[in-house]
């Protein structure tokens, strides 16, 4: 997809005010020293700055985020930890970065059926542990578990060295409640 910068620049500007008002001005981050923090991820690839940032904490400041964007024509870089080693994190296109890394509810746990309800944010360390308080075992093992989130690890079908026994991320996804734009 091709972005004219300067047009998304001013739509950024427009999208910033109006998710300001429609999910409150907190959330919208227009701070260089954190928009710089957002502009990279693990990788070697080389940062580029948001427009701005959306700090998410539940599923409606995500919906409204796109909602808003695919109207003012804006994309959208989703994000967690950033630990990534892949680039998944760079706003390639300028645009708003939607920051979900402080939605890390683990909902609820069920040990009869084997199954957990988490928010993106969810840091994959955590989670391991929490399953593991309830008899389970939850096997993919990236080399950044203790910093990386389950969003991010479905996002890249991550593994570790257990994915060569256990597999990796997606054999244990069952379901994604997700919002598209």
């Amino acid at each position: 997809m091709n972005f004219d910068r300067k047009s998304v620049l001013a739509a950024s500007e427009k999208l910033a005010i109006d998710l300001a008002k429609r999910i409150g001005d907190h959330k919208v981050i227009n701070d260089s020293d954190i928009l710089e923090g957002l502009s990279r991820d693990e990788s070697h690839c080389e940062p580029i700055m948001p427009d701005f940032a959306v700090r998410a904490t539940c599923e409606e400041d995500v919906v409204a985020t796109l909602e808003e964007a695919l109207r003012f024509g804006v994309p959208v870089t989703p994000r967690a930890a950033g630990t990534g080693k892949a680039g998944g994190a760079i706003p390639y296109f300028g645009g708003v970065v939607l920051d979900v890394s402080k939605m890390t509810k683990i909902v609820g746990i069920d040990p009869m059926n084997r199954t957990a309800l988490v928010e993106p944010g969810c840091i994959t360390g955590s989670f391991q542990a929490a399953v593991e308080a309830e008899g389970l075992f939850y096997p993919p093992d990236p080399n950044s578990w203790e910093t990386c989130s389950l969003g991010g690890n479905v996002a890249h079908n991550a593994g570790g060295p257990r994915a060569f026994k256990y597999g990796v991320t997606r054999e244990y996804v069952r379901g994604i409640d997700m919002v598209l734009m």
